[in-house]
């Protein structure tokens, strides 16, 4: 009822219009009424299937270029097309050979058939059907692998890879009636074998074997598609990767048939929707609503389609469309670890908008060269390295030019607040070595209701994780995404809080599952304060998804960054009563040690980079560790889909009455363990959350951290001898001498230490820093307009 309540008019016609289409659909499949929607779109003369994206003069300049430069590349293309004509193909990662004949319908995996029934008498949406798992199908039915075969046929000749590709297509066709099979039930599918279809068909259009009835073949089918696509758009079923890829889709094919009747109202209502949808498929900063980084590179790889396509015909794109765009590009560079992969975040299927090279499944970079292309940015070609070859069947090759000529540069920032997505990256530089952490404070996803009302989502319940990366090697990770349609509990447990690097208060999630895919009750989470700076970085945040524990608890966590030598995890959990508290740590699959007191796990990669989890607080503390067991909470890593390796897991449990704050060092070191030492410091004025504060030594430097929740405007006291501060985080970082190097404030006026004022404002800031260049001291503001001073000479 509640969901109900919530539809507005326009969705409610929508809904109501798609029930009455599909009983009309059906009704007329039932009496043999079925109009095939018209079967005969055939033009005079010869049929030209044009490229969406690069002019087919350039196929030979292409061939040529890359046969010289790139010889490695023509191999591969030559080599995955031998292995296609053999009916060897690659699906999520999963090797399959057929014979002489392809089963269209069947799990590839298992072999098991889907049932040849009208599309609407096909569930796919309730997991495991008995057929096996749907992706695996639709895979192969995506046509992608044609692109290759077209690509092969463009650097050698040899007209046998075409004549593979239409025979492929043909053999479809004759085995997937329109409207008869799995492979009609989601317009999604649907559109990518159009993009597909389309890109191939112009790769194979001059060779002598693609004949004018086979075209015809095509074409007729290619209408079908674009009937149904038009018929069957996601609006309000899946308004984000599934809508932008059908639009995508009826656009291309729009402009590749435009002899066809309805190409004009196709190429106008795809590129309407595209225009329209793209405000409200990603935030202003760049990143997916969709919360899941494989999906916003998804949804990305459709726009880049529509968009080159738009640019080659000369017509232009809309200023806020392309800079949005842009900020796409720019928030995978963020997220782009030091090992050139991106974190994976949410939901996953390994799927792709268009066949683009990319190995391995997590390296998006092919994706930041492409936009280097497009927005002439020096820093987009830093981060993807040297020209990826197959990007050029999408740039052409002024567009090859074009990013050999374009200077590198490193991006202007290290660290950086994605804000409306709800990432904080923090790293110390850009090189192969640097230090990386990812901080997650973002929304589970977009439509998700905090009301007991379940919503179909990509994102998962992973408020408030980390991952960690120390000297360019992965270490805390996000574990992954496992299946849609495989057994529940694995399909489950990836999506739940505890297969994050954050915390979990009685066993409980941070949102309730409601099945695959949904959720309800989503915890509102909300950042509290940001700090990046020249020696210090902080963020911290808070959610409420433990308020519907019988007694409520509030998590809030905040992460400082002492570069380049660690980070504290100051966890805070408010509420009433005993609760049990866990901390997990997902690592990447090394070797993990306990040392023998308790207090720390050390990860040991093979290269001997380390990171040494140090905690703080151990009494009444239970460290457990797992590391490939018969549950899935026993220690895995879902690497891409339908593919998961042991790895371990680390569970830090603590039984306390609330409130309590943990906190949690993570060191990166090599060779041997830093000498570490934590000493609380005993503030005069409280003994409970309000005023927390600690002094670190490590690597010869000494740091004194305080953590306040009073809203104080006066300055209060601590660590004795005139140390005066009013801010939430009061730090400073003292050098062998006792000189302080550095200091930094957050949400506060005023820090007094070793008898300076170091930073003063007329009012309370959101963050100050100080810190030495050279021996002259810099001041960090989060505001112009703030005025400060410091007395401090060093």
């Amino acid at each position: 009822m509640g969901k109900l309540q919530r539809i507005n008019s326009d969705e409610l016609f929508f809904r109501s219009r798609a029930v009455l289409n599909r009983w009309y659909e059906e009704g007329c499949y039932g009496l043999g009424l079925d109009s095939q929607d018209g079967t005969d779109p055939a033009s005079e003369g010869q049929i030209v299937f044009s490229d969406p994206w690069v002019n087919v003069d350039d196929h030979r300049a292409i061939g040529t270029k890359l046969r010289s430069e790139y010889p490695e590349y023509v191999e591969e293309m030559r080599d995955a097309a031998d292995a296609i004509c053999n009916r060897q193909f690659i699906l999520l990662e999963v090797p399959v050979q057929y014979g002489p004949k392809i089963f269209w319908h069947a799990d590839p995996l298992s072999r098991k058939a889907w049932l040849s029934e009208f599309y609407t008498r096909l569930e796919i949406f309730s997991g495991d059907t008995g057929n096996g798992d749907v992706k695996y199908v639709w895979e192969l039915n995506r046509h992608q692998f044609l692109t290759t075969l077209g690509k092969a046929y463009r650097l050698t000749g040899d007209e046998r890879y075409v004549s593979t590709g239409v025979d492929l297509i043909e053999d479809w066709i004759r085995d997937n009636p329109y409207k008869i099979g799995i492979n009609w039930t989601s317009a999604l599918e649907v559109a990518i074998r159009v993009l597909s279809w389309c890109q191939a068909c112009a790769l194979f259009d001059d060779a002598a074997v693609f004949g004018s009835e086979k075209r015809r073949t095509i074409l007729r089918s290619l209408y079908q598609h674009g009937r149904y696509i038009e018929k069957h758009l996601s609006f309000f079923f899946s308004p984000y990767n599934h809508l932008i890829g059908e639009a995508t889709a009826l656009f291309v094919l729009g402009n590749s048939l435009s002899w066809l009747k309805p190409a004009q109202r196709w190429r106008d209502k795809g590129w309407k929707i595209l225009e329209e949808e793209m405000p409200k498929q990603f935030h202003p900063d760049g990143g997916t609503v969709e919360q899941s980084t494989g999906y916003h590179h998804f949804t990305l790889g459709f726009y880049l389609q529509g968009v080159l396509l738009r640019r080659r015909i000369a017509e232009t794109v809309p200023t806020a469309m392309w800079s949005l765009l842009q900020k796409a590009f720019e928030f995978s560079m963020h997220m782009t670890r030091t090992d050139g992969l991106v974190p994976m975040i949410g939901d996953g299927d390994d799927g792709q908008a268009l066949d683009l090279f990319q190995t391995p499944t997590w390296d998006f970079r092919t994706f930041l060269a492409i936009g280097a292309v497009l927005f002439r940015r020096g820093d987009f070609k830093a981060i993807a390295g040297s020209f990826p070859a197959d990007a050029v069947w999408l740039l052409g090759r002024m567009g090859w030019e074009r990013y050999e000529e374009l200077r590198e540069m490193k991006p202007a920032e290290n660290s950086k607040m994605l804000t409306e997505s709800g990432y904080c990256i923090m790293r110390t530089g850009w090189d192969h070595q640097s230090h990386y952490l990812n901080f997650d404070c973002g929304e589970i996803a977009a439509g998700v209701s905090a009301e007991d009302i379940p919503s179909a989502a990509h994102g998962h319940a992973d408020a408030l994780s980390i991952e960690v990366a120390a000297y360019g090697v992965p270490i805390l990770v996000d574990p992954g995404f496992y299946t849609y349609n495989g057994a529940e509990k694995w399909h489950r447990y990836f999506r739940e809080s505890r297969a994050h690097n954050t915390v979990v208060v009685d066993g409980c999630s941070q949102a309730e599952y409601r099945g695959r895919l949904k959720w309800s009750r989503a915890p509102n989470i909300r950042l509290e304060h940001c700090m990046l700076s020249r020696a210090v970085d902080y963020v911290e945040a808070l959610h409420n998804g433990y308020r519907r524990l019988p007694q409520p608890v509030v998590h809030r966590r905040a992460v400082v960054f002492l570069k380049p030598d660690y980070w504290l995890i100051h966890d805070e959990l408010w509420g009433e009563g005993e609760h049990q508290i866990d901390r997990y740590f997902h690592f990447a699959a090394l070797e993990i040690a306990r040392q023998r007191d308790g207090t720390a796990i050390h990860a040991r990669s093979p290269r001997g980079e380390n990171l040494a989890v140090m905690f703080v607080e151990t009494d009444g503390m239970a460290v457990e560790s797992k590391c490939g067991g018969d549950e899935p909470e026993d220690g895995w890593l879902a690497m891409s889909y339908g593919r998961k390796i042991r790895a371990p897991v680390v569970r830090c449990s603590t039984k306390a009455t609330l409130p309590i704050a943990l906190n949690t060092l993570l060191i990166p070191f090599r060779d041997d363990v830093p000498q570490v030492k934590v000493d609380a410091i005993q503030l005069p004025v409280s003994n409970s959350l309000s005023e927390q504060g600690f002094v670190i030594e490590i690597g010869g430097k000494k740091d004194i951290l305080l953590f306040s929740t009073r809203n104080q405007d006066s300055a209060m006291e601590f660590y004795g001898n005139g140390w005066l501060t009013n801010g939430r985080l009061s730090c400073l970082r003292l050098d062998t001498k006792g000189k302080i190097e550095s200091c930094a404030l957050v949400a506060g006026s005023i820090l007094v230490g070793a008898g300076s004022v170091l930073l003063q404002a007329d009012h309370k800031v959101p963050f100050a820093a100080l810190s030495f260049q050279n021996g002259r001291a810099v001041i960090e503001k989060a505001k112009a307009t703030d005025v400060l001073t410091s007395s401090y000479q060093k």
